[in-house]
C-alpha cells in the first residue's frame, strides 16, 4: 500500500479494570485506505446513513506500521453519529510494535480494535501470546479487541485462535464470505449459505468453545457479498438475501459487511431490513444450596415481586435450597428457595451467596442510651414475616 505510513510511538498506559465485554448492538461497515491514496471512508459513512448501521470498522494499522490519517478518519466517523471502530492486519512478526498499534488505535479515538487473523499468522502460536503479553503490560482493554478470521475453525488449527482469546475478549468475527465458493460453483446458493454460516461460522464456534479454559468470546459475523478475492464477482441481491436469511436465523445483536467497495446499491434495502437479535442471557444453573447473606435476614416473597405477599423471613446463613430463578418485571434477578421446614419462597438473587458466611462478626456491646431514650428501632428487614399470626 502506498499510503504514507509512520510507526508508532510507544504507548504507555495505566492497567484497566476489565470487566464482561459489552455486548455490540448494530450494524457495522468496513472500509480501508486505497492504494492509490484515497480512501472507501466516504462510501462506508454513505452507506451506513442508508441502512442504519451504527459502526464503521476502519483499517488503521498493517502489522506494527500505524497508517497516516487515522486520527483523522476515527474523527471524521465520530462527526457522523456513528462509532468508529480500527481494524489491522495482524502479522505477528513485532508483537511489542502491533500492541502499540492496538494503543494506538485507542489513543486516536476508536472505540475498538480488531484483529485480521489470517494465514500470515500461521504457526505463531509463541508470538501470539507475547502479543497477549505486551497488551496487558500495556494496560490495554481486552474486551475491546475482537479477533476476526476464518469460519471454519477446525480447519485452521494452525492458527492462533485459543491464544488470542486471551487478548480478544470482546469478541469472534468469523468472516462468513461468499468467497468460499468460486464464480460459477453450481453448489445452490441454500447450500453455500449453510455451510459457511451454520456448519462453519456456528457450528465451528461451538466446538472450539468447547475446548476453550478461558472464557469464550461473543460471535459477530462479518458477511461479504462476492466470490472472488478481489470482490469483483458480486452477489446480486437475491442470492445476497440467502445468505441474510440464513445469518438471521442465528438473531446476532450485531453483523458487519466486508467491505464498502463492493457493497451495491441494489443490497442497501436488505441490509437496511435485517433483523437485529436481542442479547441472549447467559444461562445459569440454579445453586443446589444458598445462604442468607445480610445480617439482618432475608424476606421470602410468594412470588418474584417486591409487592407480593410477604412470607417469612430467615436469618443470616441459613441453608436454602436453590429451586429456580427468575427476573422481575424491573430486571432484578429472583431466586426461588426452598427453607429447612419446607416453605417455598422468592427473594432477590442478591441476598444470596453460594458458600456458607460462617457466624455473624461479633459486635461490640452499644454505649448505654440515656435515661428515657430509644434504643433500638426495628426495620422491616427485621420483622420476621410469617403467614400466620
Amino acid at each position: 500500500m502506498s499510503d504514507g505510513f509512520r510507526i508508532f510511538l510507544p504507548f504507555v498506559s495505566g492497567r484497566t479494570e476489565e470487566t464482561n465485554p459489552e455486548v455490540l448492538r448494530g450494524k457495522g461497515i468496513w472500509a480501508r485506505p486505497r492504494p492509490d491514496g484515497t480512501s472507501e471512508l466516504e462510501r462506508a459513512i454513505q452507506i451506513a446513513r442508508q441502512v442504519g448501521a451504527t459502526h464503521v470498522l476502519y483499517k488503521v494499522a498493517h502489522g506494527a506500521t500505524y497508517l497516516e490519517g487515522s486520527a483523522q478518519a476515527a474523527q471524521r466517523i465520530s462527526a457522523e453519529g456513528l462509532i468508529p471502530f480500527g481494524w489491522m492486519w495482524l502479522e505477528l512478526d513485532d508483537p511489542n510494535g502491533e500492541a502499540q498499534a492496538i494503543g494506538r488505535a485507542f489513543q486516536d479515538g476508536f472505540q475498538g480494535m480488531v484483529l485480521d487473523t489470517e494465514s500470515s499468522c500461521s504457526q505463531k502460536f509463541n508470538e501470539a501470546r507475547a502479543l497477549a503479553r505486551a497488551v496487558y503490560n500495556a494496560g490495554l482493554d481486552r474486551t475491546r479487541i475482537y479477533n476476526c478470521s476464518f469460519p471454519n475453525i477446525i480447519h485452521h488449527r494452525d492458527l492462533p485462535y485459543d491464544e488470542l482469546n486471551e487478548v480478544c475478549r470482546g469478541g469472534l468475527m468469523p468472516m462468513a464470505y461468499g468467497a468460499f465458493f468460486a464464480p460459477g460453483d453450481p453448489t445452490p446458493w441454500e447450500a453455500q449459505a449453510h455451510r459457511v454460516i451454520d456448519e462453519w461460522a456456528y457450528g465451528h464456534y461451538g466446538t472450539w468453545c468447547d475446548e476453550q479454559q478461558t472464557p469464550c468470546p461473543p460471535l459477530y459475523p462479518v458477511l461479504a457479498p462476492y466470490h472472488d478475492e478481489y470482490g469483483a464477482a458480486r452477489m446480486g441481491p437475491e442470492e445476497f438475501q440467502v445468505w441474510l436469511d440464513r445469518l438471521a436465523a442465528h438473531a446476532p445483536t450485531f453483523f458487519s459487511i466486508f467491505t464498502a467497495a463492493v457493497i451495491d446499491d441494489e443490497l442497501l434495502p436488505l441490509i437496511r431490513e435485517f433483523p437485529l437479535g436481542e442479547e441472549q442471557e447467559e444461562e445459569r444453573p440454579v445453586p443446589e444450596t444458598a445462604w442468607a447473606h445480610p445480617l439482618e435476614g432475608v424476606v421470602l416473597y410468594q412470588d418474584a415481586d417486591p409487592t407480593s405477599r410477604r412470607l417469612m423471613a430467615v436469618v443470616y446463613g441459613t441453608a436454602l435450597e436453590g429451586l429456580a430463578r427468575r427476573r422481575g418485571t424491573d430486571g432484578t434477578r429472583w431466586l426461588q428457595v426452598r427453607t429447612p421446614d419446607g416453605t417455598l419462597g422468592w427473594a432477590p438473587e442478591d441476598r444470596f451467596i453460594l458458600t456458607n458466611p460462617g457466624p455473624p462478626p461479633a459486635l461490640s456491646a452499644p454505649p448505654p442510651a440515656p435515661p428515657g431514650h430509644l434504643t433500638h428501632v426495628w426495620t422491616e428487614q427485621e420483622v420476621n414475616y410469617r403467614s400466620q399470626p
